[in-house]
């Protein structure tokens, strides 16, 4: 690399005394343009006056809901209004304002917005000089006028039932809404408990890891019992369990299930197909009660009801082989079926 020698200068530093003065020239606009732009910055803020600050406003929400389990859809479950202190600020002119969520929350509808508990909305009321929903996306607007204002800022916070409501818990952040006036954030709403535990009515159900997966062996038979179509196989019984907890004074849960053909999803009848890799045919699988009465494949089965405080719930069921031609061929024989829990 040359570098330049001691007191000499570089082609990109030589200029004329024109080009100098032209250059001066030019950049005076620049100037002027900065400075009106700073001048115009100056009637858009706005500043507290007296001994006014802005206003953080804590509501503390409850670590546990009880859900009552004859809440309507739309009931208000809990609701909370705290104040913060009177605020006097002036605007120089009319500025732009922007109320609603600090982070971003999907709509139910109207200004209910979803919570992460099944069944359970949020809403929440900010009043003060006006009153307005918080929303999101947020709304921003202009102030009619400029000057002084006092106001009081008010946060009203709801939790309302939107649908069927199955526990788990409510978690939001602790920031949860906001204003902005100008270059101000004059009130904020701040949540001290982020998370609710919410309480069904109702128990919950779920099934038990060991009767996920269930096998059932319905034995070895010799291929001179089958003889005739329909002869059925003594029934086998077998349990699908659930494990189920919580609920509330007077709750109880609807447990149903429905019994579908893996290998056939449009098969309604009572039979089971062989699944691919069977040896054997002319028979097939029937799943019964624990009143052996068979169960057909698509149709809802109701299995009984959980009181509060059942900690276990047994399914008892049946199956068993059935003759479905008039010879059977030997060979092993496997059906799949697959249950749907439905619980209200």
């Amino acid at each position: 690399m040359n570098l330049p020698k001691a007191g000499s200068l570089t082609p990109m530093n030589k200029c004329t005394t024109a080009e100098r003065l032209l250059r001066v020239a030019l950049a005076l606009p620049v100037i002027t343009t900065l400075q009106q732009a700073h001048a115009d910055d100056s009637k858009t803020t706005c500043r507290y006056t007296g001994s006014s600050r802005p206003q953080l406003v804590s509501i503390n929400l409850p670590t546990q809901l009880s859900v009552p389990a004859n809440a309507a859809i739309g009931s208000v479950l809990f609701e909370r209004r705290q104040s913060g202190a009177l605020m006097t600020l002036n605007c120089a002119s009319r500025v732009p304002y922007s109320l609603g969520f600090s982070n971003p929350i999907n709509r139910h509808n109207g200004y209910i917005y979803q919570t992460t508990a099944p069944g359970i909305g949020i809403r929440v009321l900010i009043e003060g000089g006006d009153y307005e929903y918080m929303s999101w996306p947020r709304f921003n607007g202009t102030t009619p006028r400029g000057g002084n204002s006092s106001y009081t800022p008010s946060f009203t916070l709801s939790l309302i039932k939107t649908g069927t409501v199955s526990g788990g818990s409510i978690r939001l952040p602790s920031q949860l809404a906001h204003g902005t006036l100008a270059n101000l954030i004059p009130e904020t709403l701040i949540l001290p408990n982020t998370q609710v535990q919410i309480v069904t009515p109702n128990p919950t159900c779920s099934v038990a890891p060991d009767s996920q997966n269930p096998r059932v062996a319905l034995g070895s038979h010799a291929q001179q019992f089958f003889n005739q179509v329909n002869k059925t196989t003594a029934p086998v019984p077998f349990n699908i369990r659930l494990n189920c907890s919580g609920g509330g004074s007077g709750g109880r849960l609807s447990v149903n299930y429905t019994l579908r053909d893996i290998h056939a999803a449009n098969n309604n009848s009572s039979i089971l197909s062989l699944a691919p890799g069977s040896q054997s045919s002319g028979i097939g699988i029937q799943v019964l009660k624990a009143d052996n009465n068979v169960i057909f494949l698509g149709q809802q089965q109701h299995a009984g009801t959980v009181a509060v405080g059942t900690s276990s719930f047994n399914i008892p069921l049946r199956a068993r082989f059935i003759q479905t031609g008039s010879q059977v061929r030997p060979g092993n024989a496997q059906g799949q079926a697959s249950f749907t829990m439905t619980y209200n």
